[in-house]
């Protein structure tokens, strides 16, 4: 663009709409902003499209302000707005006498107020509290903050309006007393820049008064903190208002599948104040239930906080400081040409953009009205350009994809006709494309993760971004976008972004899923470890697992009664191990499961000992184990009980058909072997299709991707592995091979490692991999891909490839489903049924029955009727966080099969760090039940609790799987001790 007259500073939703205004008056204007578009208060509030009725009694200005611009916007804004109406619902313990007042200030207002029957009311919102004493319906809607900032700049570009994002104001150049230009600072590249212009306006919002300070003037606003919750689903199907005097946890705003419920008012002295509290939360859901008596029942998403810029040039704050707008012309302060706007409600953005422009055009001397009232933020998109977009899109997706992109969405349809594979579903809970993805990512203003995130809501659902983080980063680096971060860098940001608005609500469910991305991300891909050694020898060859001295059990005679010895808990690989080591000796055993636990997410090899303390563990992870804090599960065991466990593995697995190799040795410590994340993870015991010593010989890689396999990357596994010292002066290439699955006539499939080990499990699917093993075409000595060489235990798979194709076939270590934990699955439930071990499958265990520090059974509560089991001996093995063996409350953590209480901090925020991953150690991850040297629990003085009970695995405190890389190697020991005590 030409010369900017005016620089527009901050790029919420008044600059973006102050932009937007300029532009259309034909006014040169450039917006600059700090972070990313709506990274602040923009973004950072409930989302409601304010009827005005909240503040109908004691701020009538500001009501009709509200109402007339909720009906501008529905308007303008279509793809912006979802027109739910809300309700003002009057509960037991709200004044009656308030209730006439507010309706006939509404009506004053302009504001249409209609009283709705209860029994209508609660058949309209059943999850409404049945006692509500009066309901009205009132024109409330939900805005998408997001969505209408970028709307707003597209508008503006198409009148010649730009923006610059990560673009820091230093400095307001001034002379003879007026504006002349605005100094930045691009934080992303350190570049210094002034932007010469006649004429500034401050619309930072909270932020308004230390960019006023930059001249030398003041600007009176007291940032207040806001902190609110999303939750998981729609359980409101309109904005739902408590009817009262306007106060802490009023308003419910049902935001497509989600609802988001806030907010409180805490006065700061920091615009950036912006990290919610546990006790924030905590208090949110108790004013809550007044409105929805089961909140404490659904499932949060995460907490988030803003602050609101409230003008003060009093001593007011909080509720008591007015929430109307201000506009500042600093003439009055002897400098002409700058104008601050700050204080109002997001729903009067446009209003307030409009005020704004008319003062600075009349400095200007442009007299073109504004007519951002009348022309649609968006143009509708033509039906052509819709037929389009509904074949290539979802069905809602298309509707989505429409309302994300505004201009963009031809782009992102062309890409998707020129190439189908960009139909498949990043992100499936926002069903955000490969090609909506994409398109936002070429954006220039884009430079991370989160902020493509805030263009097409990237993570922002269920699983917030467990999954759809890697598949993004893939797509990042195959399609050259960002490539100025480092690709493990930008979903290890992602996750941290995401972790912020997690911690403080991280009890139950939310705690569990936390486990399950610790469990991808740190455990099976370590995405922050570091390697073990600069220069780690090389290593020659493994030795088969089932060759190692091991020890012999002798069979004992089955008990006289028809009862179990011994019941296991827990089928997941401690569980099994124990069960196994049990059946070994004789006894008869029984096991109750409720899944497969953690071998689903990243089992099927042994990690002993990888780190300590954050850092790489000793080369030889026994000697490691020799410094561990007695609490430590190995510790408490052994070393010796370690390495029989070890042997009793190598037994079994023989047995089974299942080979394993000992990747790592004593003289040169723990093995390390490729992640589909571009990194190492050290390893003790792998499969054959893991085998070291192939990395140690080969000079020359592959990296094989499968089209349609979206959690695979080729590209970025091969681009973070040239970084590791193991490749270092070796070749690595990679390779995509289209899916067996797919032809060009037909449909695009998602396809995952495990649909692609089922079919290699075939003939077919067999000659399908040799052949294309078979056309790479370069000379590669070795092949890295995704963990799918079948899914039954044993090798042969593998070596029938290797032979095919006279190459070295390298797995890599995948995010789930483990196609390596389910061979290791089928090959301990394979041997335990051989030994005639019982299973009660997809039970869960409701309590167990014990007296005089006794237990004589377990208890499944199972669809028709409670089923007690009695044995001789219990082993639980049920898991921790992920598998609920260990299940949580604000403050408050017990073991779920004896109720036993775990000590925990009452103060939430100490459960966790702020640093997801790299910083101090998470007290939760060290959760657990407290043993003594024999498995057995005890209290906190050390008394035995359950002489005939023993915890394994997971279940145990003391250590963390998941930073430690540990995970496998404590359950393998632990169960098999466990399973030889009993």
């Amino acid at each position: 663009m030409n010369q900017a007259r005016v620089v527009v500073i901050g790029g919420g939703a008044t600059g973006t709409g102050i932009l937007r205004d300029l532009s259309m008056r034909g006014i040169p204007a450039l917006l600059v902003e700090k972070a990313d578009l709506a990274s602040g208060t923009s973004s950072r509030f409930h989302g409601l499209l304010h009827s005005g009725a909240r503040y109908a009694v004691n701020d009538p200005d500001a009501a009709r302000e509200c109402i007339t611009e909720n009906m501008i916007l529905r308007r303008i804004g279509k793809s912006c707005v979802e027109e739910t109406e809300g309700y003002f619902v009057r509960t037991p313990d709200d004044d009656p006498a308030f209730e006439p007042v507010w309706a006939e200030a509404c009506r004053a207002c302009g504001i249409e107020v209609e009283e709705v029957a209860i029994e209508d009311a609660l058949r309209h919102e059943p999850s409404l509290a049945r006692d509500a004493r009066a309901v009205y319906r009132v024109p409330d809607s939900a805005v998408d903050g997001f969505r209408l900032v970028w709307h707003n700049v597209m508008s503006a570009r198409r009148y010649g309006g730009d923006i610059r994002t990560y673009c820091l104001v230093t400095g307001i150049e001034t002379k003879n007393g007026s504006v002349t230009g605005v100094s930045v600072l691009h934080t992303k590249t350190g570049k210094k820049e002034t932007f010469p212009c006649e004429f500034v306006i401050n619309a930072t919002g909270s932020w308004a008064g230390e960019v006023a300070r930059m001249a030398d003037l003041t600007v009176p606003v007291r940032p207040d903190r806001g902190t609110l919750l999303a939750f998981n689903h729609r359980f409101a199907n309109r904005v739902v208002n408590r009817l009262r005097k306007a106060t802490d946890g009023d308003i419910f705003v049902p935001h497509g599948s989600i609802t988001i419920f806030g907010t409180t008012s805490i006065p700061t002295d920091r615009p950036d104040d912006t990290r919610p509290r546990s006790e924030d939360v905590l208090a949110l859901l108790k004013m809550g239930e007044a409105l929805f008596p089961k909140i404490h029942e659904y499932r949060m998403l995460r907490a988030f906080a803003g602050t609101r810029p409230l003008y003060s040039p009093s001593s007011a704050s909080g509720r008591s400081a007015t929430r109307n707008f201000v506009i500042i012309d600093h003439a009055g302060e002897g400098l002409s040409g700058m104008l601050t706007v700050t204080g109002g409600k997001f729903t009067a953005y446009r209003l307030m953009a409009e005020k704004t422009v008319d003062a600075a055009a009349r400095y200007l001397g442009v007299t073109t009205p504004c007519r951002t009232a009348e022309e649609n933020i968006i143009p509708s998109p033509d039906e052509a350009l819709m037929r389009r977009a509904k074949k290539l899109f979802p069905s809602e997706g298309a509707r989505l994809a429409v309302s994300r992109l505004g201009d963009d969405l031809e782009r992102a349809v062309a890409a998707s006709e020129e190439n189908p594979w960009k139909k498949l579903l990043l992100c499936e809970c926002e069903m955000v494309t490969l090609a909506e993805f994409e398109t936002a990512a070429s954006e220039p203003t884009s430079h991370s993760l989160g902020d493509i995130r805030r263009r097409t809501r990237l993570g922002m659902g269920t699983c917030q971004g467990s999954f759809c983080a890697l598949r993004a980063t893939g797509a990042l680096v195959e399609n050259a976008l960002l490539p100025e971060t480092p690709p493990q860098d930008l979903f290890r940001q992602f996750l941290q972004e995401r972790w912020h608005g997690i911690r403080p609500l991280l009890w139950g469910t939310q705690l569990k899923e936390i486990e399950l991305e610790r469990g991808i991300y740190a455990a099976t891909l370590n995405i922050n470890g570091k390697p073990g050694a600069l220069n780690p020898p090389p290593a020659t060859s493994c030795e088969p697992l089932a060759t190692r001295k091991r020890s012999v059990w002798k069979n004992a005679s089955p008990p006289a009664n028809r009862g179990y010895d011994v019941i296991v808990a827990g089928a997941g690989f401690s569980g099994l191990v124990a069960a196994a080591t049990a059946a070994s000796r004789g006894r008869r055993v029984l096991v109750i499961s409720k899944g497969a636990g953690a071998l689903t997410i990243g089992g099927g090899t042994v990690g002993l000992l990888g780190y300590m303390d954050g850092k790489s563990g000793t080369g030889n992870p026994f000697e490691a184990m020799k410094t561990l804090p007695a609490s430590h599960p190995y510790a408490l065991i052994g070393e010796k009980a370690v390495r029989e466990s070890l042997d009793f593995l190598a037994s079994l697995l023989q047995s089974s058909g299942l080979s394993m190799l000992q990747a790592g040795s004593e003289k040169t410590g723990n093995a390390w072997l490729p992640t589909a994340a571009g990194t190492m993870k050290p390893t003790w015991i792998t499969g054959n299709g893991m085998n070291p010593a192939a990395l140690a010989h080969a000079d020359s890689f592959t990296v094989l991707g499968i089209t349609g396999m979206k959690d695979f990357s080729p590209q970025m596994a091969a681009s973070g592995l040239r970084e590791w010292p193991q490749f270092a002066g070796k070749t690595i290439i990679h390779e995509l091979t289209p899916s067996p699955f797919t032809d060009a006539s037909s449909a695009v499939r998602d396809t995952t490692a495990l649909d692609l080990a089922v079919f290699l499990d075939t003939p077919q699917g067999l000659d399908w991999l040799a052949t294309v093993l078979a056309n790479l075409g370069h000379g590669a000595e070795a092949v890295l891909l995704p963990s799918i060489l079948g899914t039954n235990p044993g090798n042969a798979v593998h070596t029938h490839l290797e032979n095919a194709s006279g190459r070295k076939i390298i797995e890599l270590f995948c995010p789930p489903p483990s196609v390596t934990g389910l061979r290791m699955h089928r090959a301990l439930t394979g041997y335990l049924r051989s030994r005639g071990v019982d299973f009660v499958e997809n039970a869960a265990i409701s309590r167990a029955v014990a007296e005089n520090g006794h237990c004589t059974a377990l208890v499944t509560n199972l669809p028709d009727r409670e089923r007690a089991y009695r044995a001789s001996s219990f082993i639980i093995a049920t898991g921790g966080l992920f598998s609920e063996g260990i299940v949580t409350r604000p403050g408050e953590a017990r073991e779920a099969v004896f109720n036993l209480p775990l000590h925990v901090p009452a103060c939430q925020d100490e459960w966790s760090n702020a640093e997801f991953f790299g910083g101090p150690p998470h007290l939760f991850a060290g959760m657990g039940v407290a043993v003594n040297g024999l498995l057995q629990p005890v209290d906190g003085k050390g008394k035995i609790l359950f002489s005939n009970v023993h915890f394994t695995g997971r279940s145990l405190g003391g250590y963390d799987f998941a930073a430690e890389k540990s995970g496998s190697g404590v359950a393998l020991a632990t169960g098999h001790f466990a399973g030889s005590r009993v």
